[in-house]
């Protein structure tokens, strides 16, 4: 056997013997232990409609009874349809003069969905509105009845009488609402015929369901024809806003003038075409022009070829004078040689020098000038001598023949050359002139071609002009004839069952709100709940920081003595005491222990568990214990047992004998200490340490001593015991116990020696039924 599954022991040594087979199963233990120390989130949001459920049951009937008085006394509203079809044809192609004329011409076919589109912006529109206030009138669009209408006919079958009041009264207070907001500046006052239009338009709706080209018009009002007539006067006024629409007023006028101008137009721009070909000779732009191109070419060759000769003469009559420039005037017919008389004559006066340069050099200086003078001269004279030959030849000479035929070669040339150059200037003439004729008939080309176009425009215009006033004169012809692309193919309805209010909705919906509000205050009141009281062992542990140890369901059924306890109560107390066997707080070899058990708040049910622990603690468990009633006021446990005869507490405190004190109860072996006798109607007065003092006699001869402690909210100094015990369980009425008394309670126990074992959570119920319980797992 492992340390963890030691039995425990009695005084004798003997083995604590159990008759009940799952207090030693550590698997039932365990299983237990779980379920009370661990609380499932789930089950406690479930349980909180089962709870709360007079205050959920009590919203479902009030909503209830609303939703039959609203389905008796709400306003009923009957409904007129109408179905549009809409094509996109030649009808709905509208002929716009400022938009469809012109070079460049917009497309004006609409797709289906633009259509759809334009008529339904149409059919909200407030000229639509206006339409039916003008046809109906306002005070009949704000009464709801249309004039000549029986309201015994019209309005008995839709409202019953307190159903007439109670609209007159939603009115009363509706005016005096609006009229308090006016006051207030938060509404503007409107006008009958403003509030008229507003109710048009919150009266008739329009859409178009996907995908098609139906158009739907639904009108609601108090009675079947009024909406009847709502509907009928809107697809009026629609019909004729669509027609109005696809005819642009005036465009037949309009393309007629402009026919004519164009006419007039071309008529004017071909006579001036036709005066100014006359004016200018014009026969042809294309055969003068090539009349002209071949003058160009015949000139143009022409001054080529002059030209070319022209400088070609000019060549020769170049070379003519480089060759004449180089040609000798004349040649030497007759040459004689001789001396030269001048040469010797420089000679004779050359040696004279010289001698004179011989004769002042010998006596004169070398820088002397007459010296310098005399050599310069020298000098001179020996260059003049130089260039002079000393022999002179006579030569006889006569016309060169060459040079007179190369002169009468150029002047041949030279005269060709002036008539080429006045044939060359006068092809240039010629041809300038040419380039003028050109220019001017390039110019009368751009005037003709400008004319052209101005024809073929102002040609095309009057086409287009002609094909806009015939398509004009189309629909002008449609337009009175009434035709369009939009049909009314089902007319407004009448239809005398009400679709406002819808009786299965409204009275699932009222049902569904009341029982909404329920869950919502139900939880409401579960959350507030839980911040302050202490319901489930989750609180506890959330609270005051204690394990939960036993969690006691409220008993269903509770007799006097104590021998017979409900079998879940006695479930619970035998877990605790298995729980406490199975632990270090009795596991050990000392015996003496005490236990005080000490409710937060009066009626906690401290006093049951404390039997039912004692109880188990001898019979199931077979310890020596001894039961001690210190609550002397109350006295629970000495009334339980029928103990008021014999001597308590109080006599015990007095000096009288402890076995005088102690009685016994049946075979279990249970030993009992009552409050006082029933005679005695005194109150345990001396302190705490006293108390003890005297039940530290018991504790020598018995494994565990049980004490029963007044509640901690009242005023007996006995609760101050809980300081001299050795552990305290703390019990605490689930739903009673608040969580600040109950936190303040264990703060000052733990403070003291003593050791709070856990905290015993008493008359817990369980909310949810068991068929639900059954498939939600405990966590």
């Amino acid at each position: 056997m492992n340390s963890s599954e030691k039995l425990p022991l009695n005084t004798n040594g003997k083995v604590i013997a159990s008759t009940a087979s799952d207090l030693t199963s550590p698997r039932s233990l365990s299983k237990d232990r779980e379920n009370l120390g661990r609380y499932n989130t789930l089950v406690a949001l479930l349980e909180v409609p089962f709870m709360y459920k007079w205050l959920v049951l009590g919203c479902l009937c009030f909503g209830t009874a609303v939703g039959v008085l609203a389905l008796v006394f709400w306003p009923k509203q009957y409904q007129s349809e109408a179905r549009l079809l809409v094509k996109v044809g030649r009808a709905n192609v509208s002929l716009d003069p400022t938009a469809t004329t012109g070079a460049a011409l917009m497309s004006l076919q609409k797709t289906q969905q633009e259509e759809i589109a334009t008529a339904l912006e149409v059919l909200k529109s407030r000229e639509i509105a206006e339409q039916v206030v003008s046809a109906l009138g306002q005070d009949v669009v704000l009464s709801g009845q249309l004039p000549g209408a029986d309201p015994s006919v019209s309005e008995q079958a839709s409202r019953s009488a307190i159903a007439e009041m109670v609209v007159d009264g939603k009115k009363v207070v509706s005016g005096w609402v609006n009229g308090l907001a006016m006051q207030m500046g938060m509404k503007e006052a409107l006008g009958p015929h403003e509030l008229a239009v507003r109710r048009v338009h919150g009266s008739v709706t329009s859409h178009s369901p996907r995908g098609s080209a139906v158009i739907v018009i639904t009108g609601k009002a108090g009675n079947p024809e009024m909406a009847q007539r709502l509907v009928r006067e809107v697809s009026s006024g629609f019909m004729e806003e669509h027609l109005k629409g696809t005819h642009t007023k005036g465009s037949f006028d309009f393309f007629s003038r402009q026919v004519r101008l164009a006419e007039n137009g071309l008529e004017h721009v071909v006579s001036n075409r036709a005066e100014f070909m006359t004016k200018q000779d014009v026969v042809s732009i294309p055969s003068s022009r090539e009349l002209l191109q071949s003058e160009m070419a015949g000139v143009t060759r022409d001054l080529a070829v002059a030209d070319g000769q022209y400088q070609q003469t000019v060549a020769e009559i170049r070379d003519l004078k480089t060759r004449l420039a180089a040609t000798d005037n004349e040649v030497i017919s007759e040459k004689l040689q001789a001396s030269d008389n001048t040469w010797s004559g420089m000679r004779q006066q050359f040696y004279e020098l010289e001698l004179e340069e011989q004769r002042l050099s010998a006596t004169l200086a070398p820088e002397h000038p007459r010296l310098k003078r005399i050599r310069s001269l020298l000098q001179g004279a020996r260059g003049i001598l130089d260039d002079f030959d000393s022999e002179r030849i006579d030569q006889s000479t006569t016309i060169n023949p060459i040079k007179l035929q190369l002169v009468e070669s150029l002047n041949e040339k030279e005269t060709l050359a002036v008539g080429l150059q006045s044939m060359v200037t006068a092809y240039e003439n010629q041809r300038a002139k040419l380039i003028v004729d050109g220019a001017s008939l390039l110019e009368k080309e751009r005037r003709l071609n400008k004319m052209d176009r101005d024809v073929a425009m102002i040609t095309g215009t009057l086409l287009s002009m002609q094909a806009k006033l015939e398509e004009a004169r189309v629909k002008q012809e449609l337009y009175s004839s009434k035709f369009s692309n939009a049909h009314v193919f089902q007319k407004a309805t009448l239809v005398e069952r009400p679709v406002s209010p819808d009786k299965k909705i409204l009275g699932a919906g009222f049902v569904v709100l009341g029982l909404a509000v329920g869950l919502f205050l139900a939880f409401v009141k579960a959350g507030a709940n839980s911040l302050f009281y202490l319901r489930t062992p989750h609180d506890v542990e959330k609270h005051l920081g204690v394990p939960v140890i036993a969690k006691v369901p409220r008993m269903k059924s509770k007799r006097r003595g104590g021998n017979t306890q409900d079998t879940n109560y006695h479930r619970v107390c035998a877990d605790l005491m298995a729980e406490l066997c199975v632990s270090e707080h009795l596991n050990d070899d000392r015996c003496g222990r005490s236990i005080g058990v000490i409710g937060v708040e009066v009626d906690a049910g401290a006093s049951t568990l404390a039997i039912q622990l004692a109880h188990t603690s001898a019979k199931d468990c077979k310890l020596r214990t001894v039961l001690v009633d210190a609550d002397s006021r109350r006295r629970s446990i000495s009334k339980a047992f029928g103990l008021n005869g014999a001597p308590g507490l109080v006599e015990l405190l007095e000096g009288a004998s402890p076995d005088e004190c102690l009685q016994k109860e049946g075979e279990a072996g249970l030993e009992l200490i009552s409050s006082a006798a029933e005679s005695c109607t005194q109150t345990i007065s001396c302190s705490a340490s006293t108390v003890d003092q005297a039940l530290q006699t018991y504790l020598r001869d018995c494994d565990l001593l049980i004490v029963d402690l007044p509640a901690a909210s009242q005023p007996d100094r006995t609760v101050a015991l809980t300081q001299y015990l050795d552990y305290v369980v703390v019990v605490v009425e689930s739903e009673r116990t608040r969580s600040d008394a109950a936190k303040r309670f264990v703060n000052r126990i733990s403070a003291s020696r003593a050791e709070v074992i856990g905290v015993a959570l008493t008359k817990s119920r369980h909310y949810l039924p068991k068929l639900i319980r059954s498939f939600v797992p405990v966590s």
